[in-house]
């Protein structure tokens, strides 16, 4: 016997002549033998007795994603209900539940539709000849997706599958898609994209006008054939749940303590998702601390305890600026104390890598010999062999100062240590003497 595949309408607009998408299929993972539109009567006398699987409409079936710790099948069940309750106005008892199976990660896929709508649905469809068997959520209609998301956007809604497990339904109309990209359901399907990052969004038949307003994520179509050749939903809301099986009841003591074990699984997976986005913004931090301080210091290769690392870089900084300042000081101190010849001629000053440089203007004053005697112009000046060191080397050499003469005057820097006790011979003296400015 053939299984069905159909699209319901809204469950409040069935009837025995409501036109049906359908297809039919032989056997499990083949193509389908038949697809097309029928009135629901029709169908029935063209498949009588067939199981059917129906697709709900996107506005009859709600749809979320929750985190929930492992559970036993019994215990998951109760989880799944109390994780819905929140997100209800009427009572749990007038609800279809169904959910698909926790990942890896903790999520789990929840689904839920009206309970006696679901039951009039499956006596309609049961009146015509078909034996309903199972409800799918509408994403399930799409195809898998190979690398993004399959979507559609019909009847005022945009169903997207994201994996063979799990989608979303939002509303989204025509007005609100026109509205310049400012409507509340354009800005909820944007904080989708940017929170889940899919790769690409394939569209059935046509990608909508709208879409290149949220941004750059490449979107292609694919035919509405495609829909049927999709394997069947890995989860649904089975018969049992709207009518062959318990209703979600509880009474007295035992409902009691059924809502305790749901709201202590509740109080656990929100300690848990807690916990996670702790740990989530933790990673977080630690990230921009470890780009900030290979910002503030590039010359760490490896950054592994940001601020331990960050306040070694900022001591050794801080250490080398005083020594830089105080090796000026000291520089700044001897010259002022032996240059005295200089005074009013220093045009500029410059401290680079250990040195002070000091810039005379041209005519500077000469500075006097040891004996403090200036030389006359004479006919017969001085020999330069027999030229005395100049008498302000002296305590510069004394206090650890070089002095190198420069073409714009004088570089002083503090001697090596094993120089800076020796005594300049009186030729180095002299040729210093004959080279000043």
């Amino acid at each position: 016997m053939a299984r069905l595949r159909v699209r319901l309408p809204r469950l409040s607009d069935l009837s025995a002549n409501s036109v049906l998408d359908y297809a039919a299929y032989k056997r499990e993972g083949q193509p389908p033998i038949e697809t097309g539109s029928r009135p629901l009567h029709a169908l029935g006398q063209r498949w009588k007795g067939s199981v059917m699987e129906a697709i709900l409409h996107p506005a009859d079936a709600s749809m979320m994603t929750a985190s929930l710790p492992p559970l036993p099948a019994g215990q998951m069940r109760t989880a799944v209900v109390g994780m819905v309750e929140p997100y209800l106005l009427g009572d749990l008892a007038n609800l279809a539940v169904g959910h698909g199976k926790r990942t890896a990660a903790g999520r789990i896929a929840i689904t839920w539709t009206d309970r006696d709508a679901a039951g009039s649905a499956r006596d309609i469809l049961a009146a015509a000849g078909l034996s309903l068997r199972a409800l799918w959520p509408a994403p399930f209609l799409l195809p898998l997706p190979e690398d993004g998301w399959t979507a559609q956007w019909a009847h005022g809604y945009v169903v997207v599958r994201t994996d063979a497990d799990n989608g979303f339904v939002m509303p989204l109309d025509a007005d609100d898609a026109l509205s310049e990209s400012t409507g509340l359901g354009i800005e909820r399907l944007r904080g989708q994209i940017s929170l889940m990052a899919p790769r690409q969004v394939a569209w059935l038949d046509a990608i909508p006008a709208w879409w290149p307003a949220l941004g750059d994520t490449p979107a292609t179509t694919f035919p509405p054939d495609a829909c049927w050749a999709a394997p069947r939903a890995p989860w649904a809301i089975g018969t049992s749940e709207f009518g062959l099986g318990a209703a979600v009841r509880g009474s007295g003591w035992g409902r009691a303590a059924a809502w305790c074990g749901v709201a202590a699984l509740t109080w656990m997976a929100g300690l848990n998702l807690y916990a996670w986005r702790l740990e989530h913004s933790a990673q977080a931090l630690q990230a921009r601390n470890v780009e900030r301080v290979r910002e503030a210091f590039p010359g760490l290769r490896t950054v592994i305890d940001p601020l331990r690392q960050a306040r070694q870089q900022r001591d050794t900084q801080h250490a080398t600026n005083v020594s830089a300042e105080a090796e000026l000081a000291f520089l700044l101190n001897v010259a002022r104390e032996t240059m005295t010849f200089a005074e009013g001629q220093i045009r500029a000053v410059r401290y680079t890598d250990g040195a002070l440089e000091l810039d005379l203007g041209r005519g500077a004053a000469t500075p006097p010999a040891t004996d403090g005697r200036r030389h006359a112009a004479s006919s017969n000046p001085p020999r330069t062999d027999q030229a005395a060191t100049p008498e302000w080397l002296a305590p510069l050499q004394q206090a650890g100062v070089q002095a190198e003469a420069i073409p714009t005057g004088w570089r002083l820097r503090r001697a090596a240590p094993d120089t800076a006790t020796e005594r300049m011979p009186p030729s180095s003296a002299a040729a210093l003497a004959r080279s000043m400015p």
